[in-house]
C-alpha cells in the first residue's frame, strides 16, 4: 500500500489529536470515543505505543509505504511473534488507521464543498480482496447529509479500502446514478472471488465500524468521554490551538471563535486546562509546595498537581468534568499544621511534596456515602496517607477536583470497611 498523494493538513492534524492510550484503558471506550484515541491490541509499553503513534504520523503526513513503515519495527513484529501467518496484525495496524485518518480527512474536505457537489458516491475497490457487502455498496449516491452516512461512512471495518467521491447533481444526472436514501434493506451480495450471489443478508457495516468516524471527530459529544480522555483530548487540542500566553488563553481569538462551537462546559474545560498548563509554565508543583510551606502564609493560591488515573474515573458513578486535581495553599498549610502534628496525624513537607508523584501508584478507593475520592498509601507499619479529593469544584472559570485534606489514619479504619470500595483495575 502505497499512499502516494495521501498527506494533506486535515489527515495529519485528525492524527496529532488522537490520544495514545494502552490497549485496557482503549477497551473501556465506546466506539465512537475510540476515533479520538490509538492504541495497538497486545502493546502495553507506553514507550512503544507512542513510537508507533509517531511513526505513523510520519508515515500519514509524508506518504510513506506499508512495506517501508513495517521495516522500522522488524523487531517488535518478532517479539509479538506478528510473522508468518499473523503478519495480517501488522498489515491491520498500518492500514486501519491510515485509512481512518484519510477518510477523516476527505469528510473534512468534502464538507467544505457540498453547495456545489451535495452528493457523496460510495467506492469500493471491487477487486477479489474486497467484502462482499462492501462490494454491494460500491457505486451508490446518497446526498451528502443523508443519514446512510452516519453508519456507512468508511471505514467500515479493519483494513477497509472504501472511500467517498463527491458528485454535483449534474454530474449524477448525466451519468445516470439514482440518489437513494436511507439505509438499505436486504442484499443479495456478490462473491468477489466466484462472482457468485450469497444468500441475501442485512446491509450492515463490519462489528465496531457502525458510526461515522469524521462526525465522531469533528462533532464530538465531549460530555459522553470518559474524564482522562476529554481532558487528553483538549489538551491535544491546545497545543495546537492555542496562544503562546495561556493565562490570556480565554481573551485569545481562537477562544472567541470558539465559543461558536463548544458547549459551556467543554469550554469551561478548555480555560482550566490553559489555566493550569500556565500555571506549570511558570513553576513546578514541588517548587511550589516548598514556598508555601516556607513561608506558611497562604494566599488563595491554586496550583494543579496531577491527573486522577483512568481507573478511579472509570469507576466513579458520577465521572468529574476532568482528571485534573489541583491543591490551594490553605490546603498545603493545614496538611502540615503543628495541630495536626499534636495529633499524629500530620504528613511530613516532604510527602506534602510527593503527593503527585504518589497518585500512579497508590491504592484508591471511593467512598460511598461521601463523593469525595480517597487515595492512600503505606506509610509505615499499619500508617496509610488518606487524602480526602472533592471532584468538579470550581477554580477560577471552570472546575477541577480539589484536594481538601489529607492525614495518617490506622489500616483497618479504611481497608474491609464496608462504607470505602477499593478501586481495582
Amino acid at each position: 500500500m502505497t499512499l502516494g498523494a495521501l498527506p494533506f493538513k486535515e489527515a495529519i492534524a485528525f492524527w496529532e489529536s488522537k490520544v495514545p492510550m494502552k490497549p485496557a484503558e482503549f477497551k473501556e471506550l465506546w466506539n465512537e470515543q475510540k476515533v479520538n484515541a490509538f492504541a495497538v491490541s497486545g502493546v502495553s509499553n507506553m514507550d512503544t505505543v507512542m513510537d508507533l503513534y509517531r511513526s505513523l504520523g510520519k508515515a500519514i503526513s509524508e506518504g510513506q509505504s506499508f512495506g517501508a513503515w513495517k521495516k522500522q519495527h522488524t523487531d517488535l513484529w518478532e517479539q509479538k511473534g506478528w510473522t508468518g501467518k499473523s503478519a495480517w496484525r501488522v498489515d491491520n495496524v498500518f492500514r486501519t488507521n491510515v485509512q481512518t485518518a484519510f477518510q477523516v480527512g476527505r469528510f473534512k474536505q468534502m464538507s467544505q464543498v457540498t453547495d456545489d457537489m451535495p452528493l457523496w458516491q460510495y467506492s469500493a475497490v471491487s477487486d477479489r480482496r474486497t467484502r462482499p457487502v462492501h462490494l454491494a455498496l460500491n457505486g451508490q449516491v446518497y446526498r451528502h447529509d443523508d443519514p446512510f452516512w452516519d453508519s456507512f461512512y468508511p471505514p467500515n471495518g479493519y483494513r477497509c479500502r472504501c472511500t467517498v467521491r463527491t458528485l454535483s447533481e449534474g454530474q449524477a444526472k448525466r451519468k445516470g446514478l439514482e440518489i437513494q436514501s436511507g439505509t438499505p434493506g436486504l442484499i443479495e451480495p456478490v462473491d468477489p472471488k466466484t462472482g457468485r450471489k450469497m444468500p441475501a443478508r442485512p446491509l450492515v457495516p463490519d462489528p465496531g465500524f457502525n458510526f461515522h468516524p469524521g462526525k465522531a471527530h469533528y462533532q464530538p459529544d465531549l460530555s459522553k468521554y470518559p474524564a482522562t480522555l476529554k481532558q487528553r483530548f483538549l489538551e491535544k487540542f491546545l497545543e495546537r490551538a492555542c496562544p503562546d500566553d495561556w493565562m490570556d488563553f480565554s481573551e485569545s481569538s481562537c477562544f472567541k471563535r470558539l465559543k461558536k462551537h463548544l458547549k459551556q462546559e467543554d469550554l469551561e474545560s478548555l480555560q482550566t486546562l490553559a489555566w493550569a498548563e500556565g500555571e506549570r509554565m511558570k513553576q513546578g508543583y514541588k517548587e511550589w509546595v516548598a514556598g508555601v510551606i516556607e513561608s506558611m502564609q497562604p494566599k488563595g493560591e491554586v496550583y494543579p498537581m496531577a491527573n486522577l488515573p483512568i481507573k478511579v474515573c472509570s469507576s466513579m458513578e458520577k465521572q468529574p468534568q476532568l482528571a485534573l486535581v489541583v491543591i490551594d495553599d490553605h490546603a498545603v498549610t493545614h496538611l502540615v499544621r503543628e495541630t495536626k502534628k499534636a495529633r499524629g496525624k500530620a504528613i511530613t513537607p516532604d510527602e506534602v511534596a510527593e503527593l503527585a508523584d504518589r497518585f500512579a501508584t497508590a491504592e484508591w478507593y471511593l467512598d460511598q456515602e461521601d463523593p469525595a475520592v480517597i487515595m492512600t498509601w503505606v506509610r509505615s507499619g499499619d500508617e496509610l496517607v488518606k487524602v480526602i479529593i472533592r471532584t468538579d469544584r470550581k477554580v477560577g472559570k471552570g472546575v477541577a477536583n480539589h484536594v481538601t485534606t489529607a492525614g495518617l489514619v490506622e489500616s483497618h479504619n479504611i481497608e474491609n470497611h464496608p462504607r470505602y470500595k477499593k478501586v481495582t483495575l
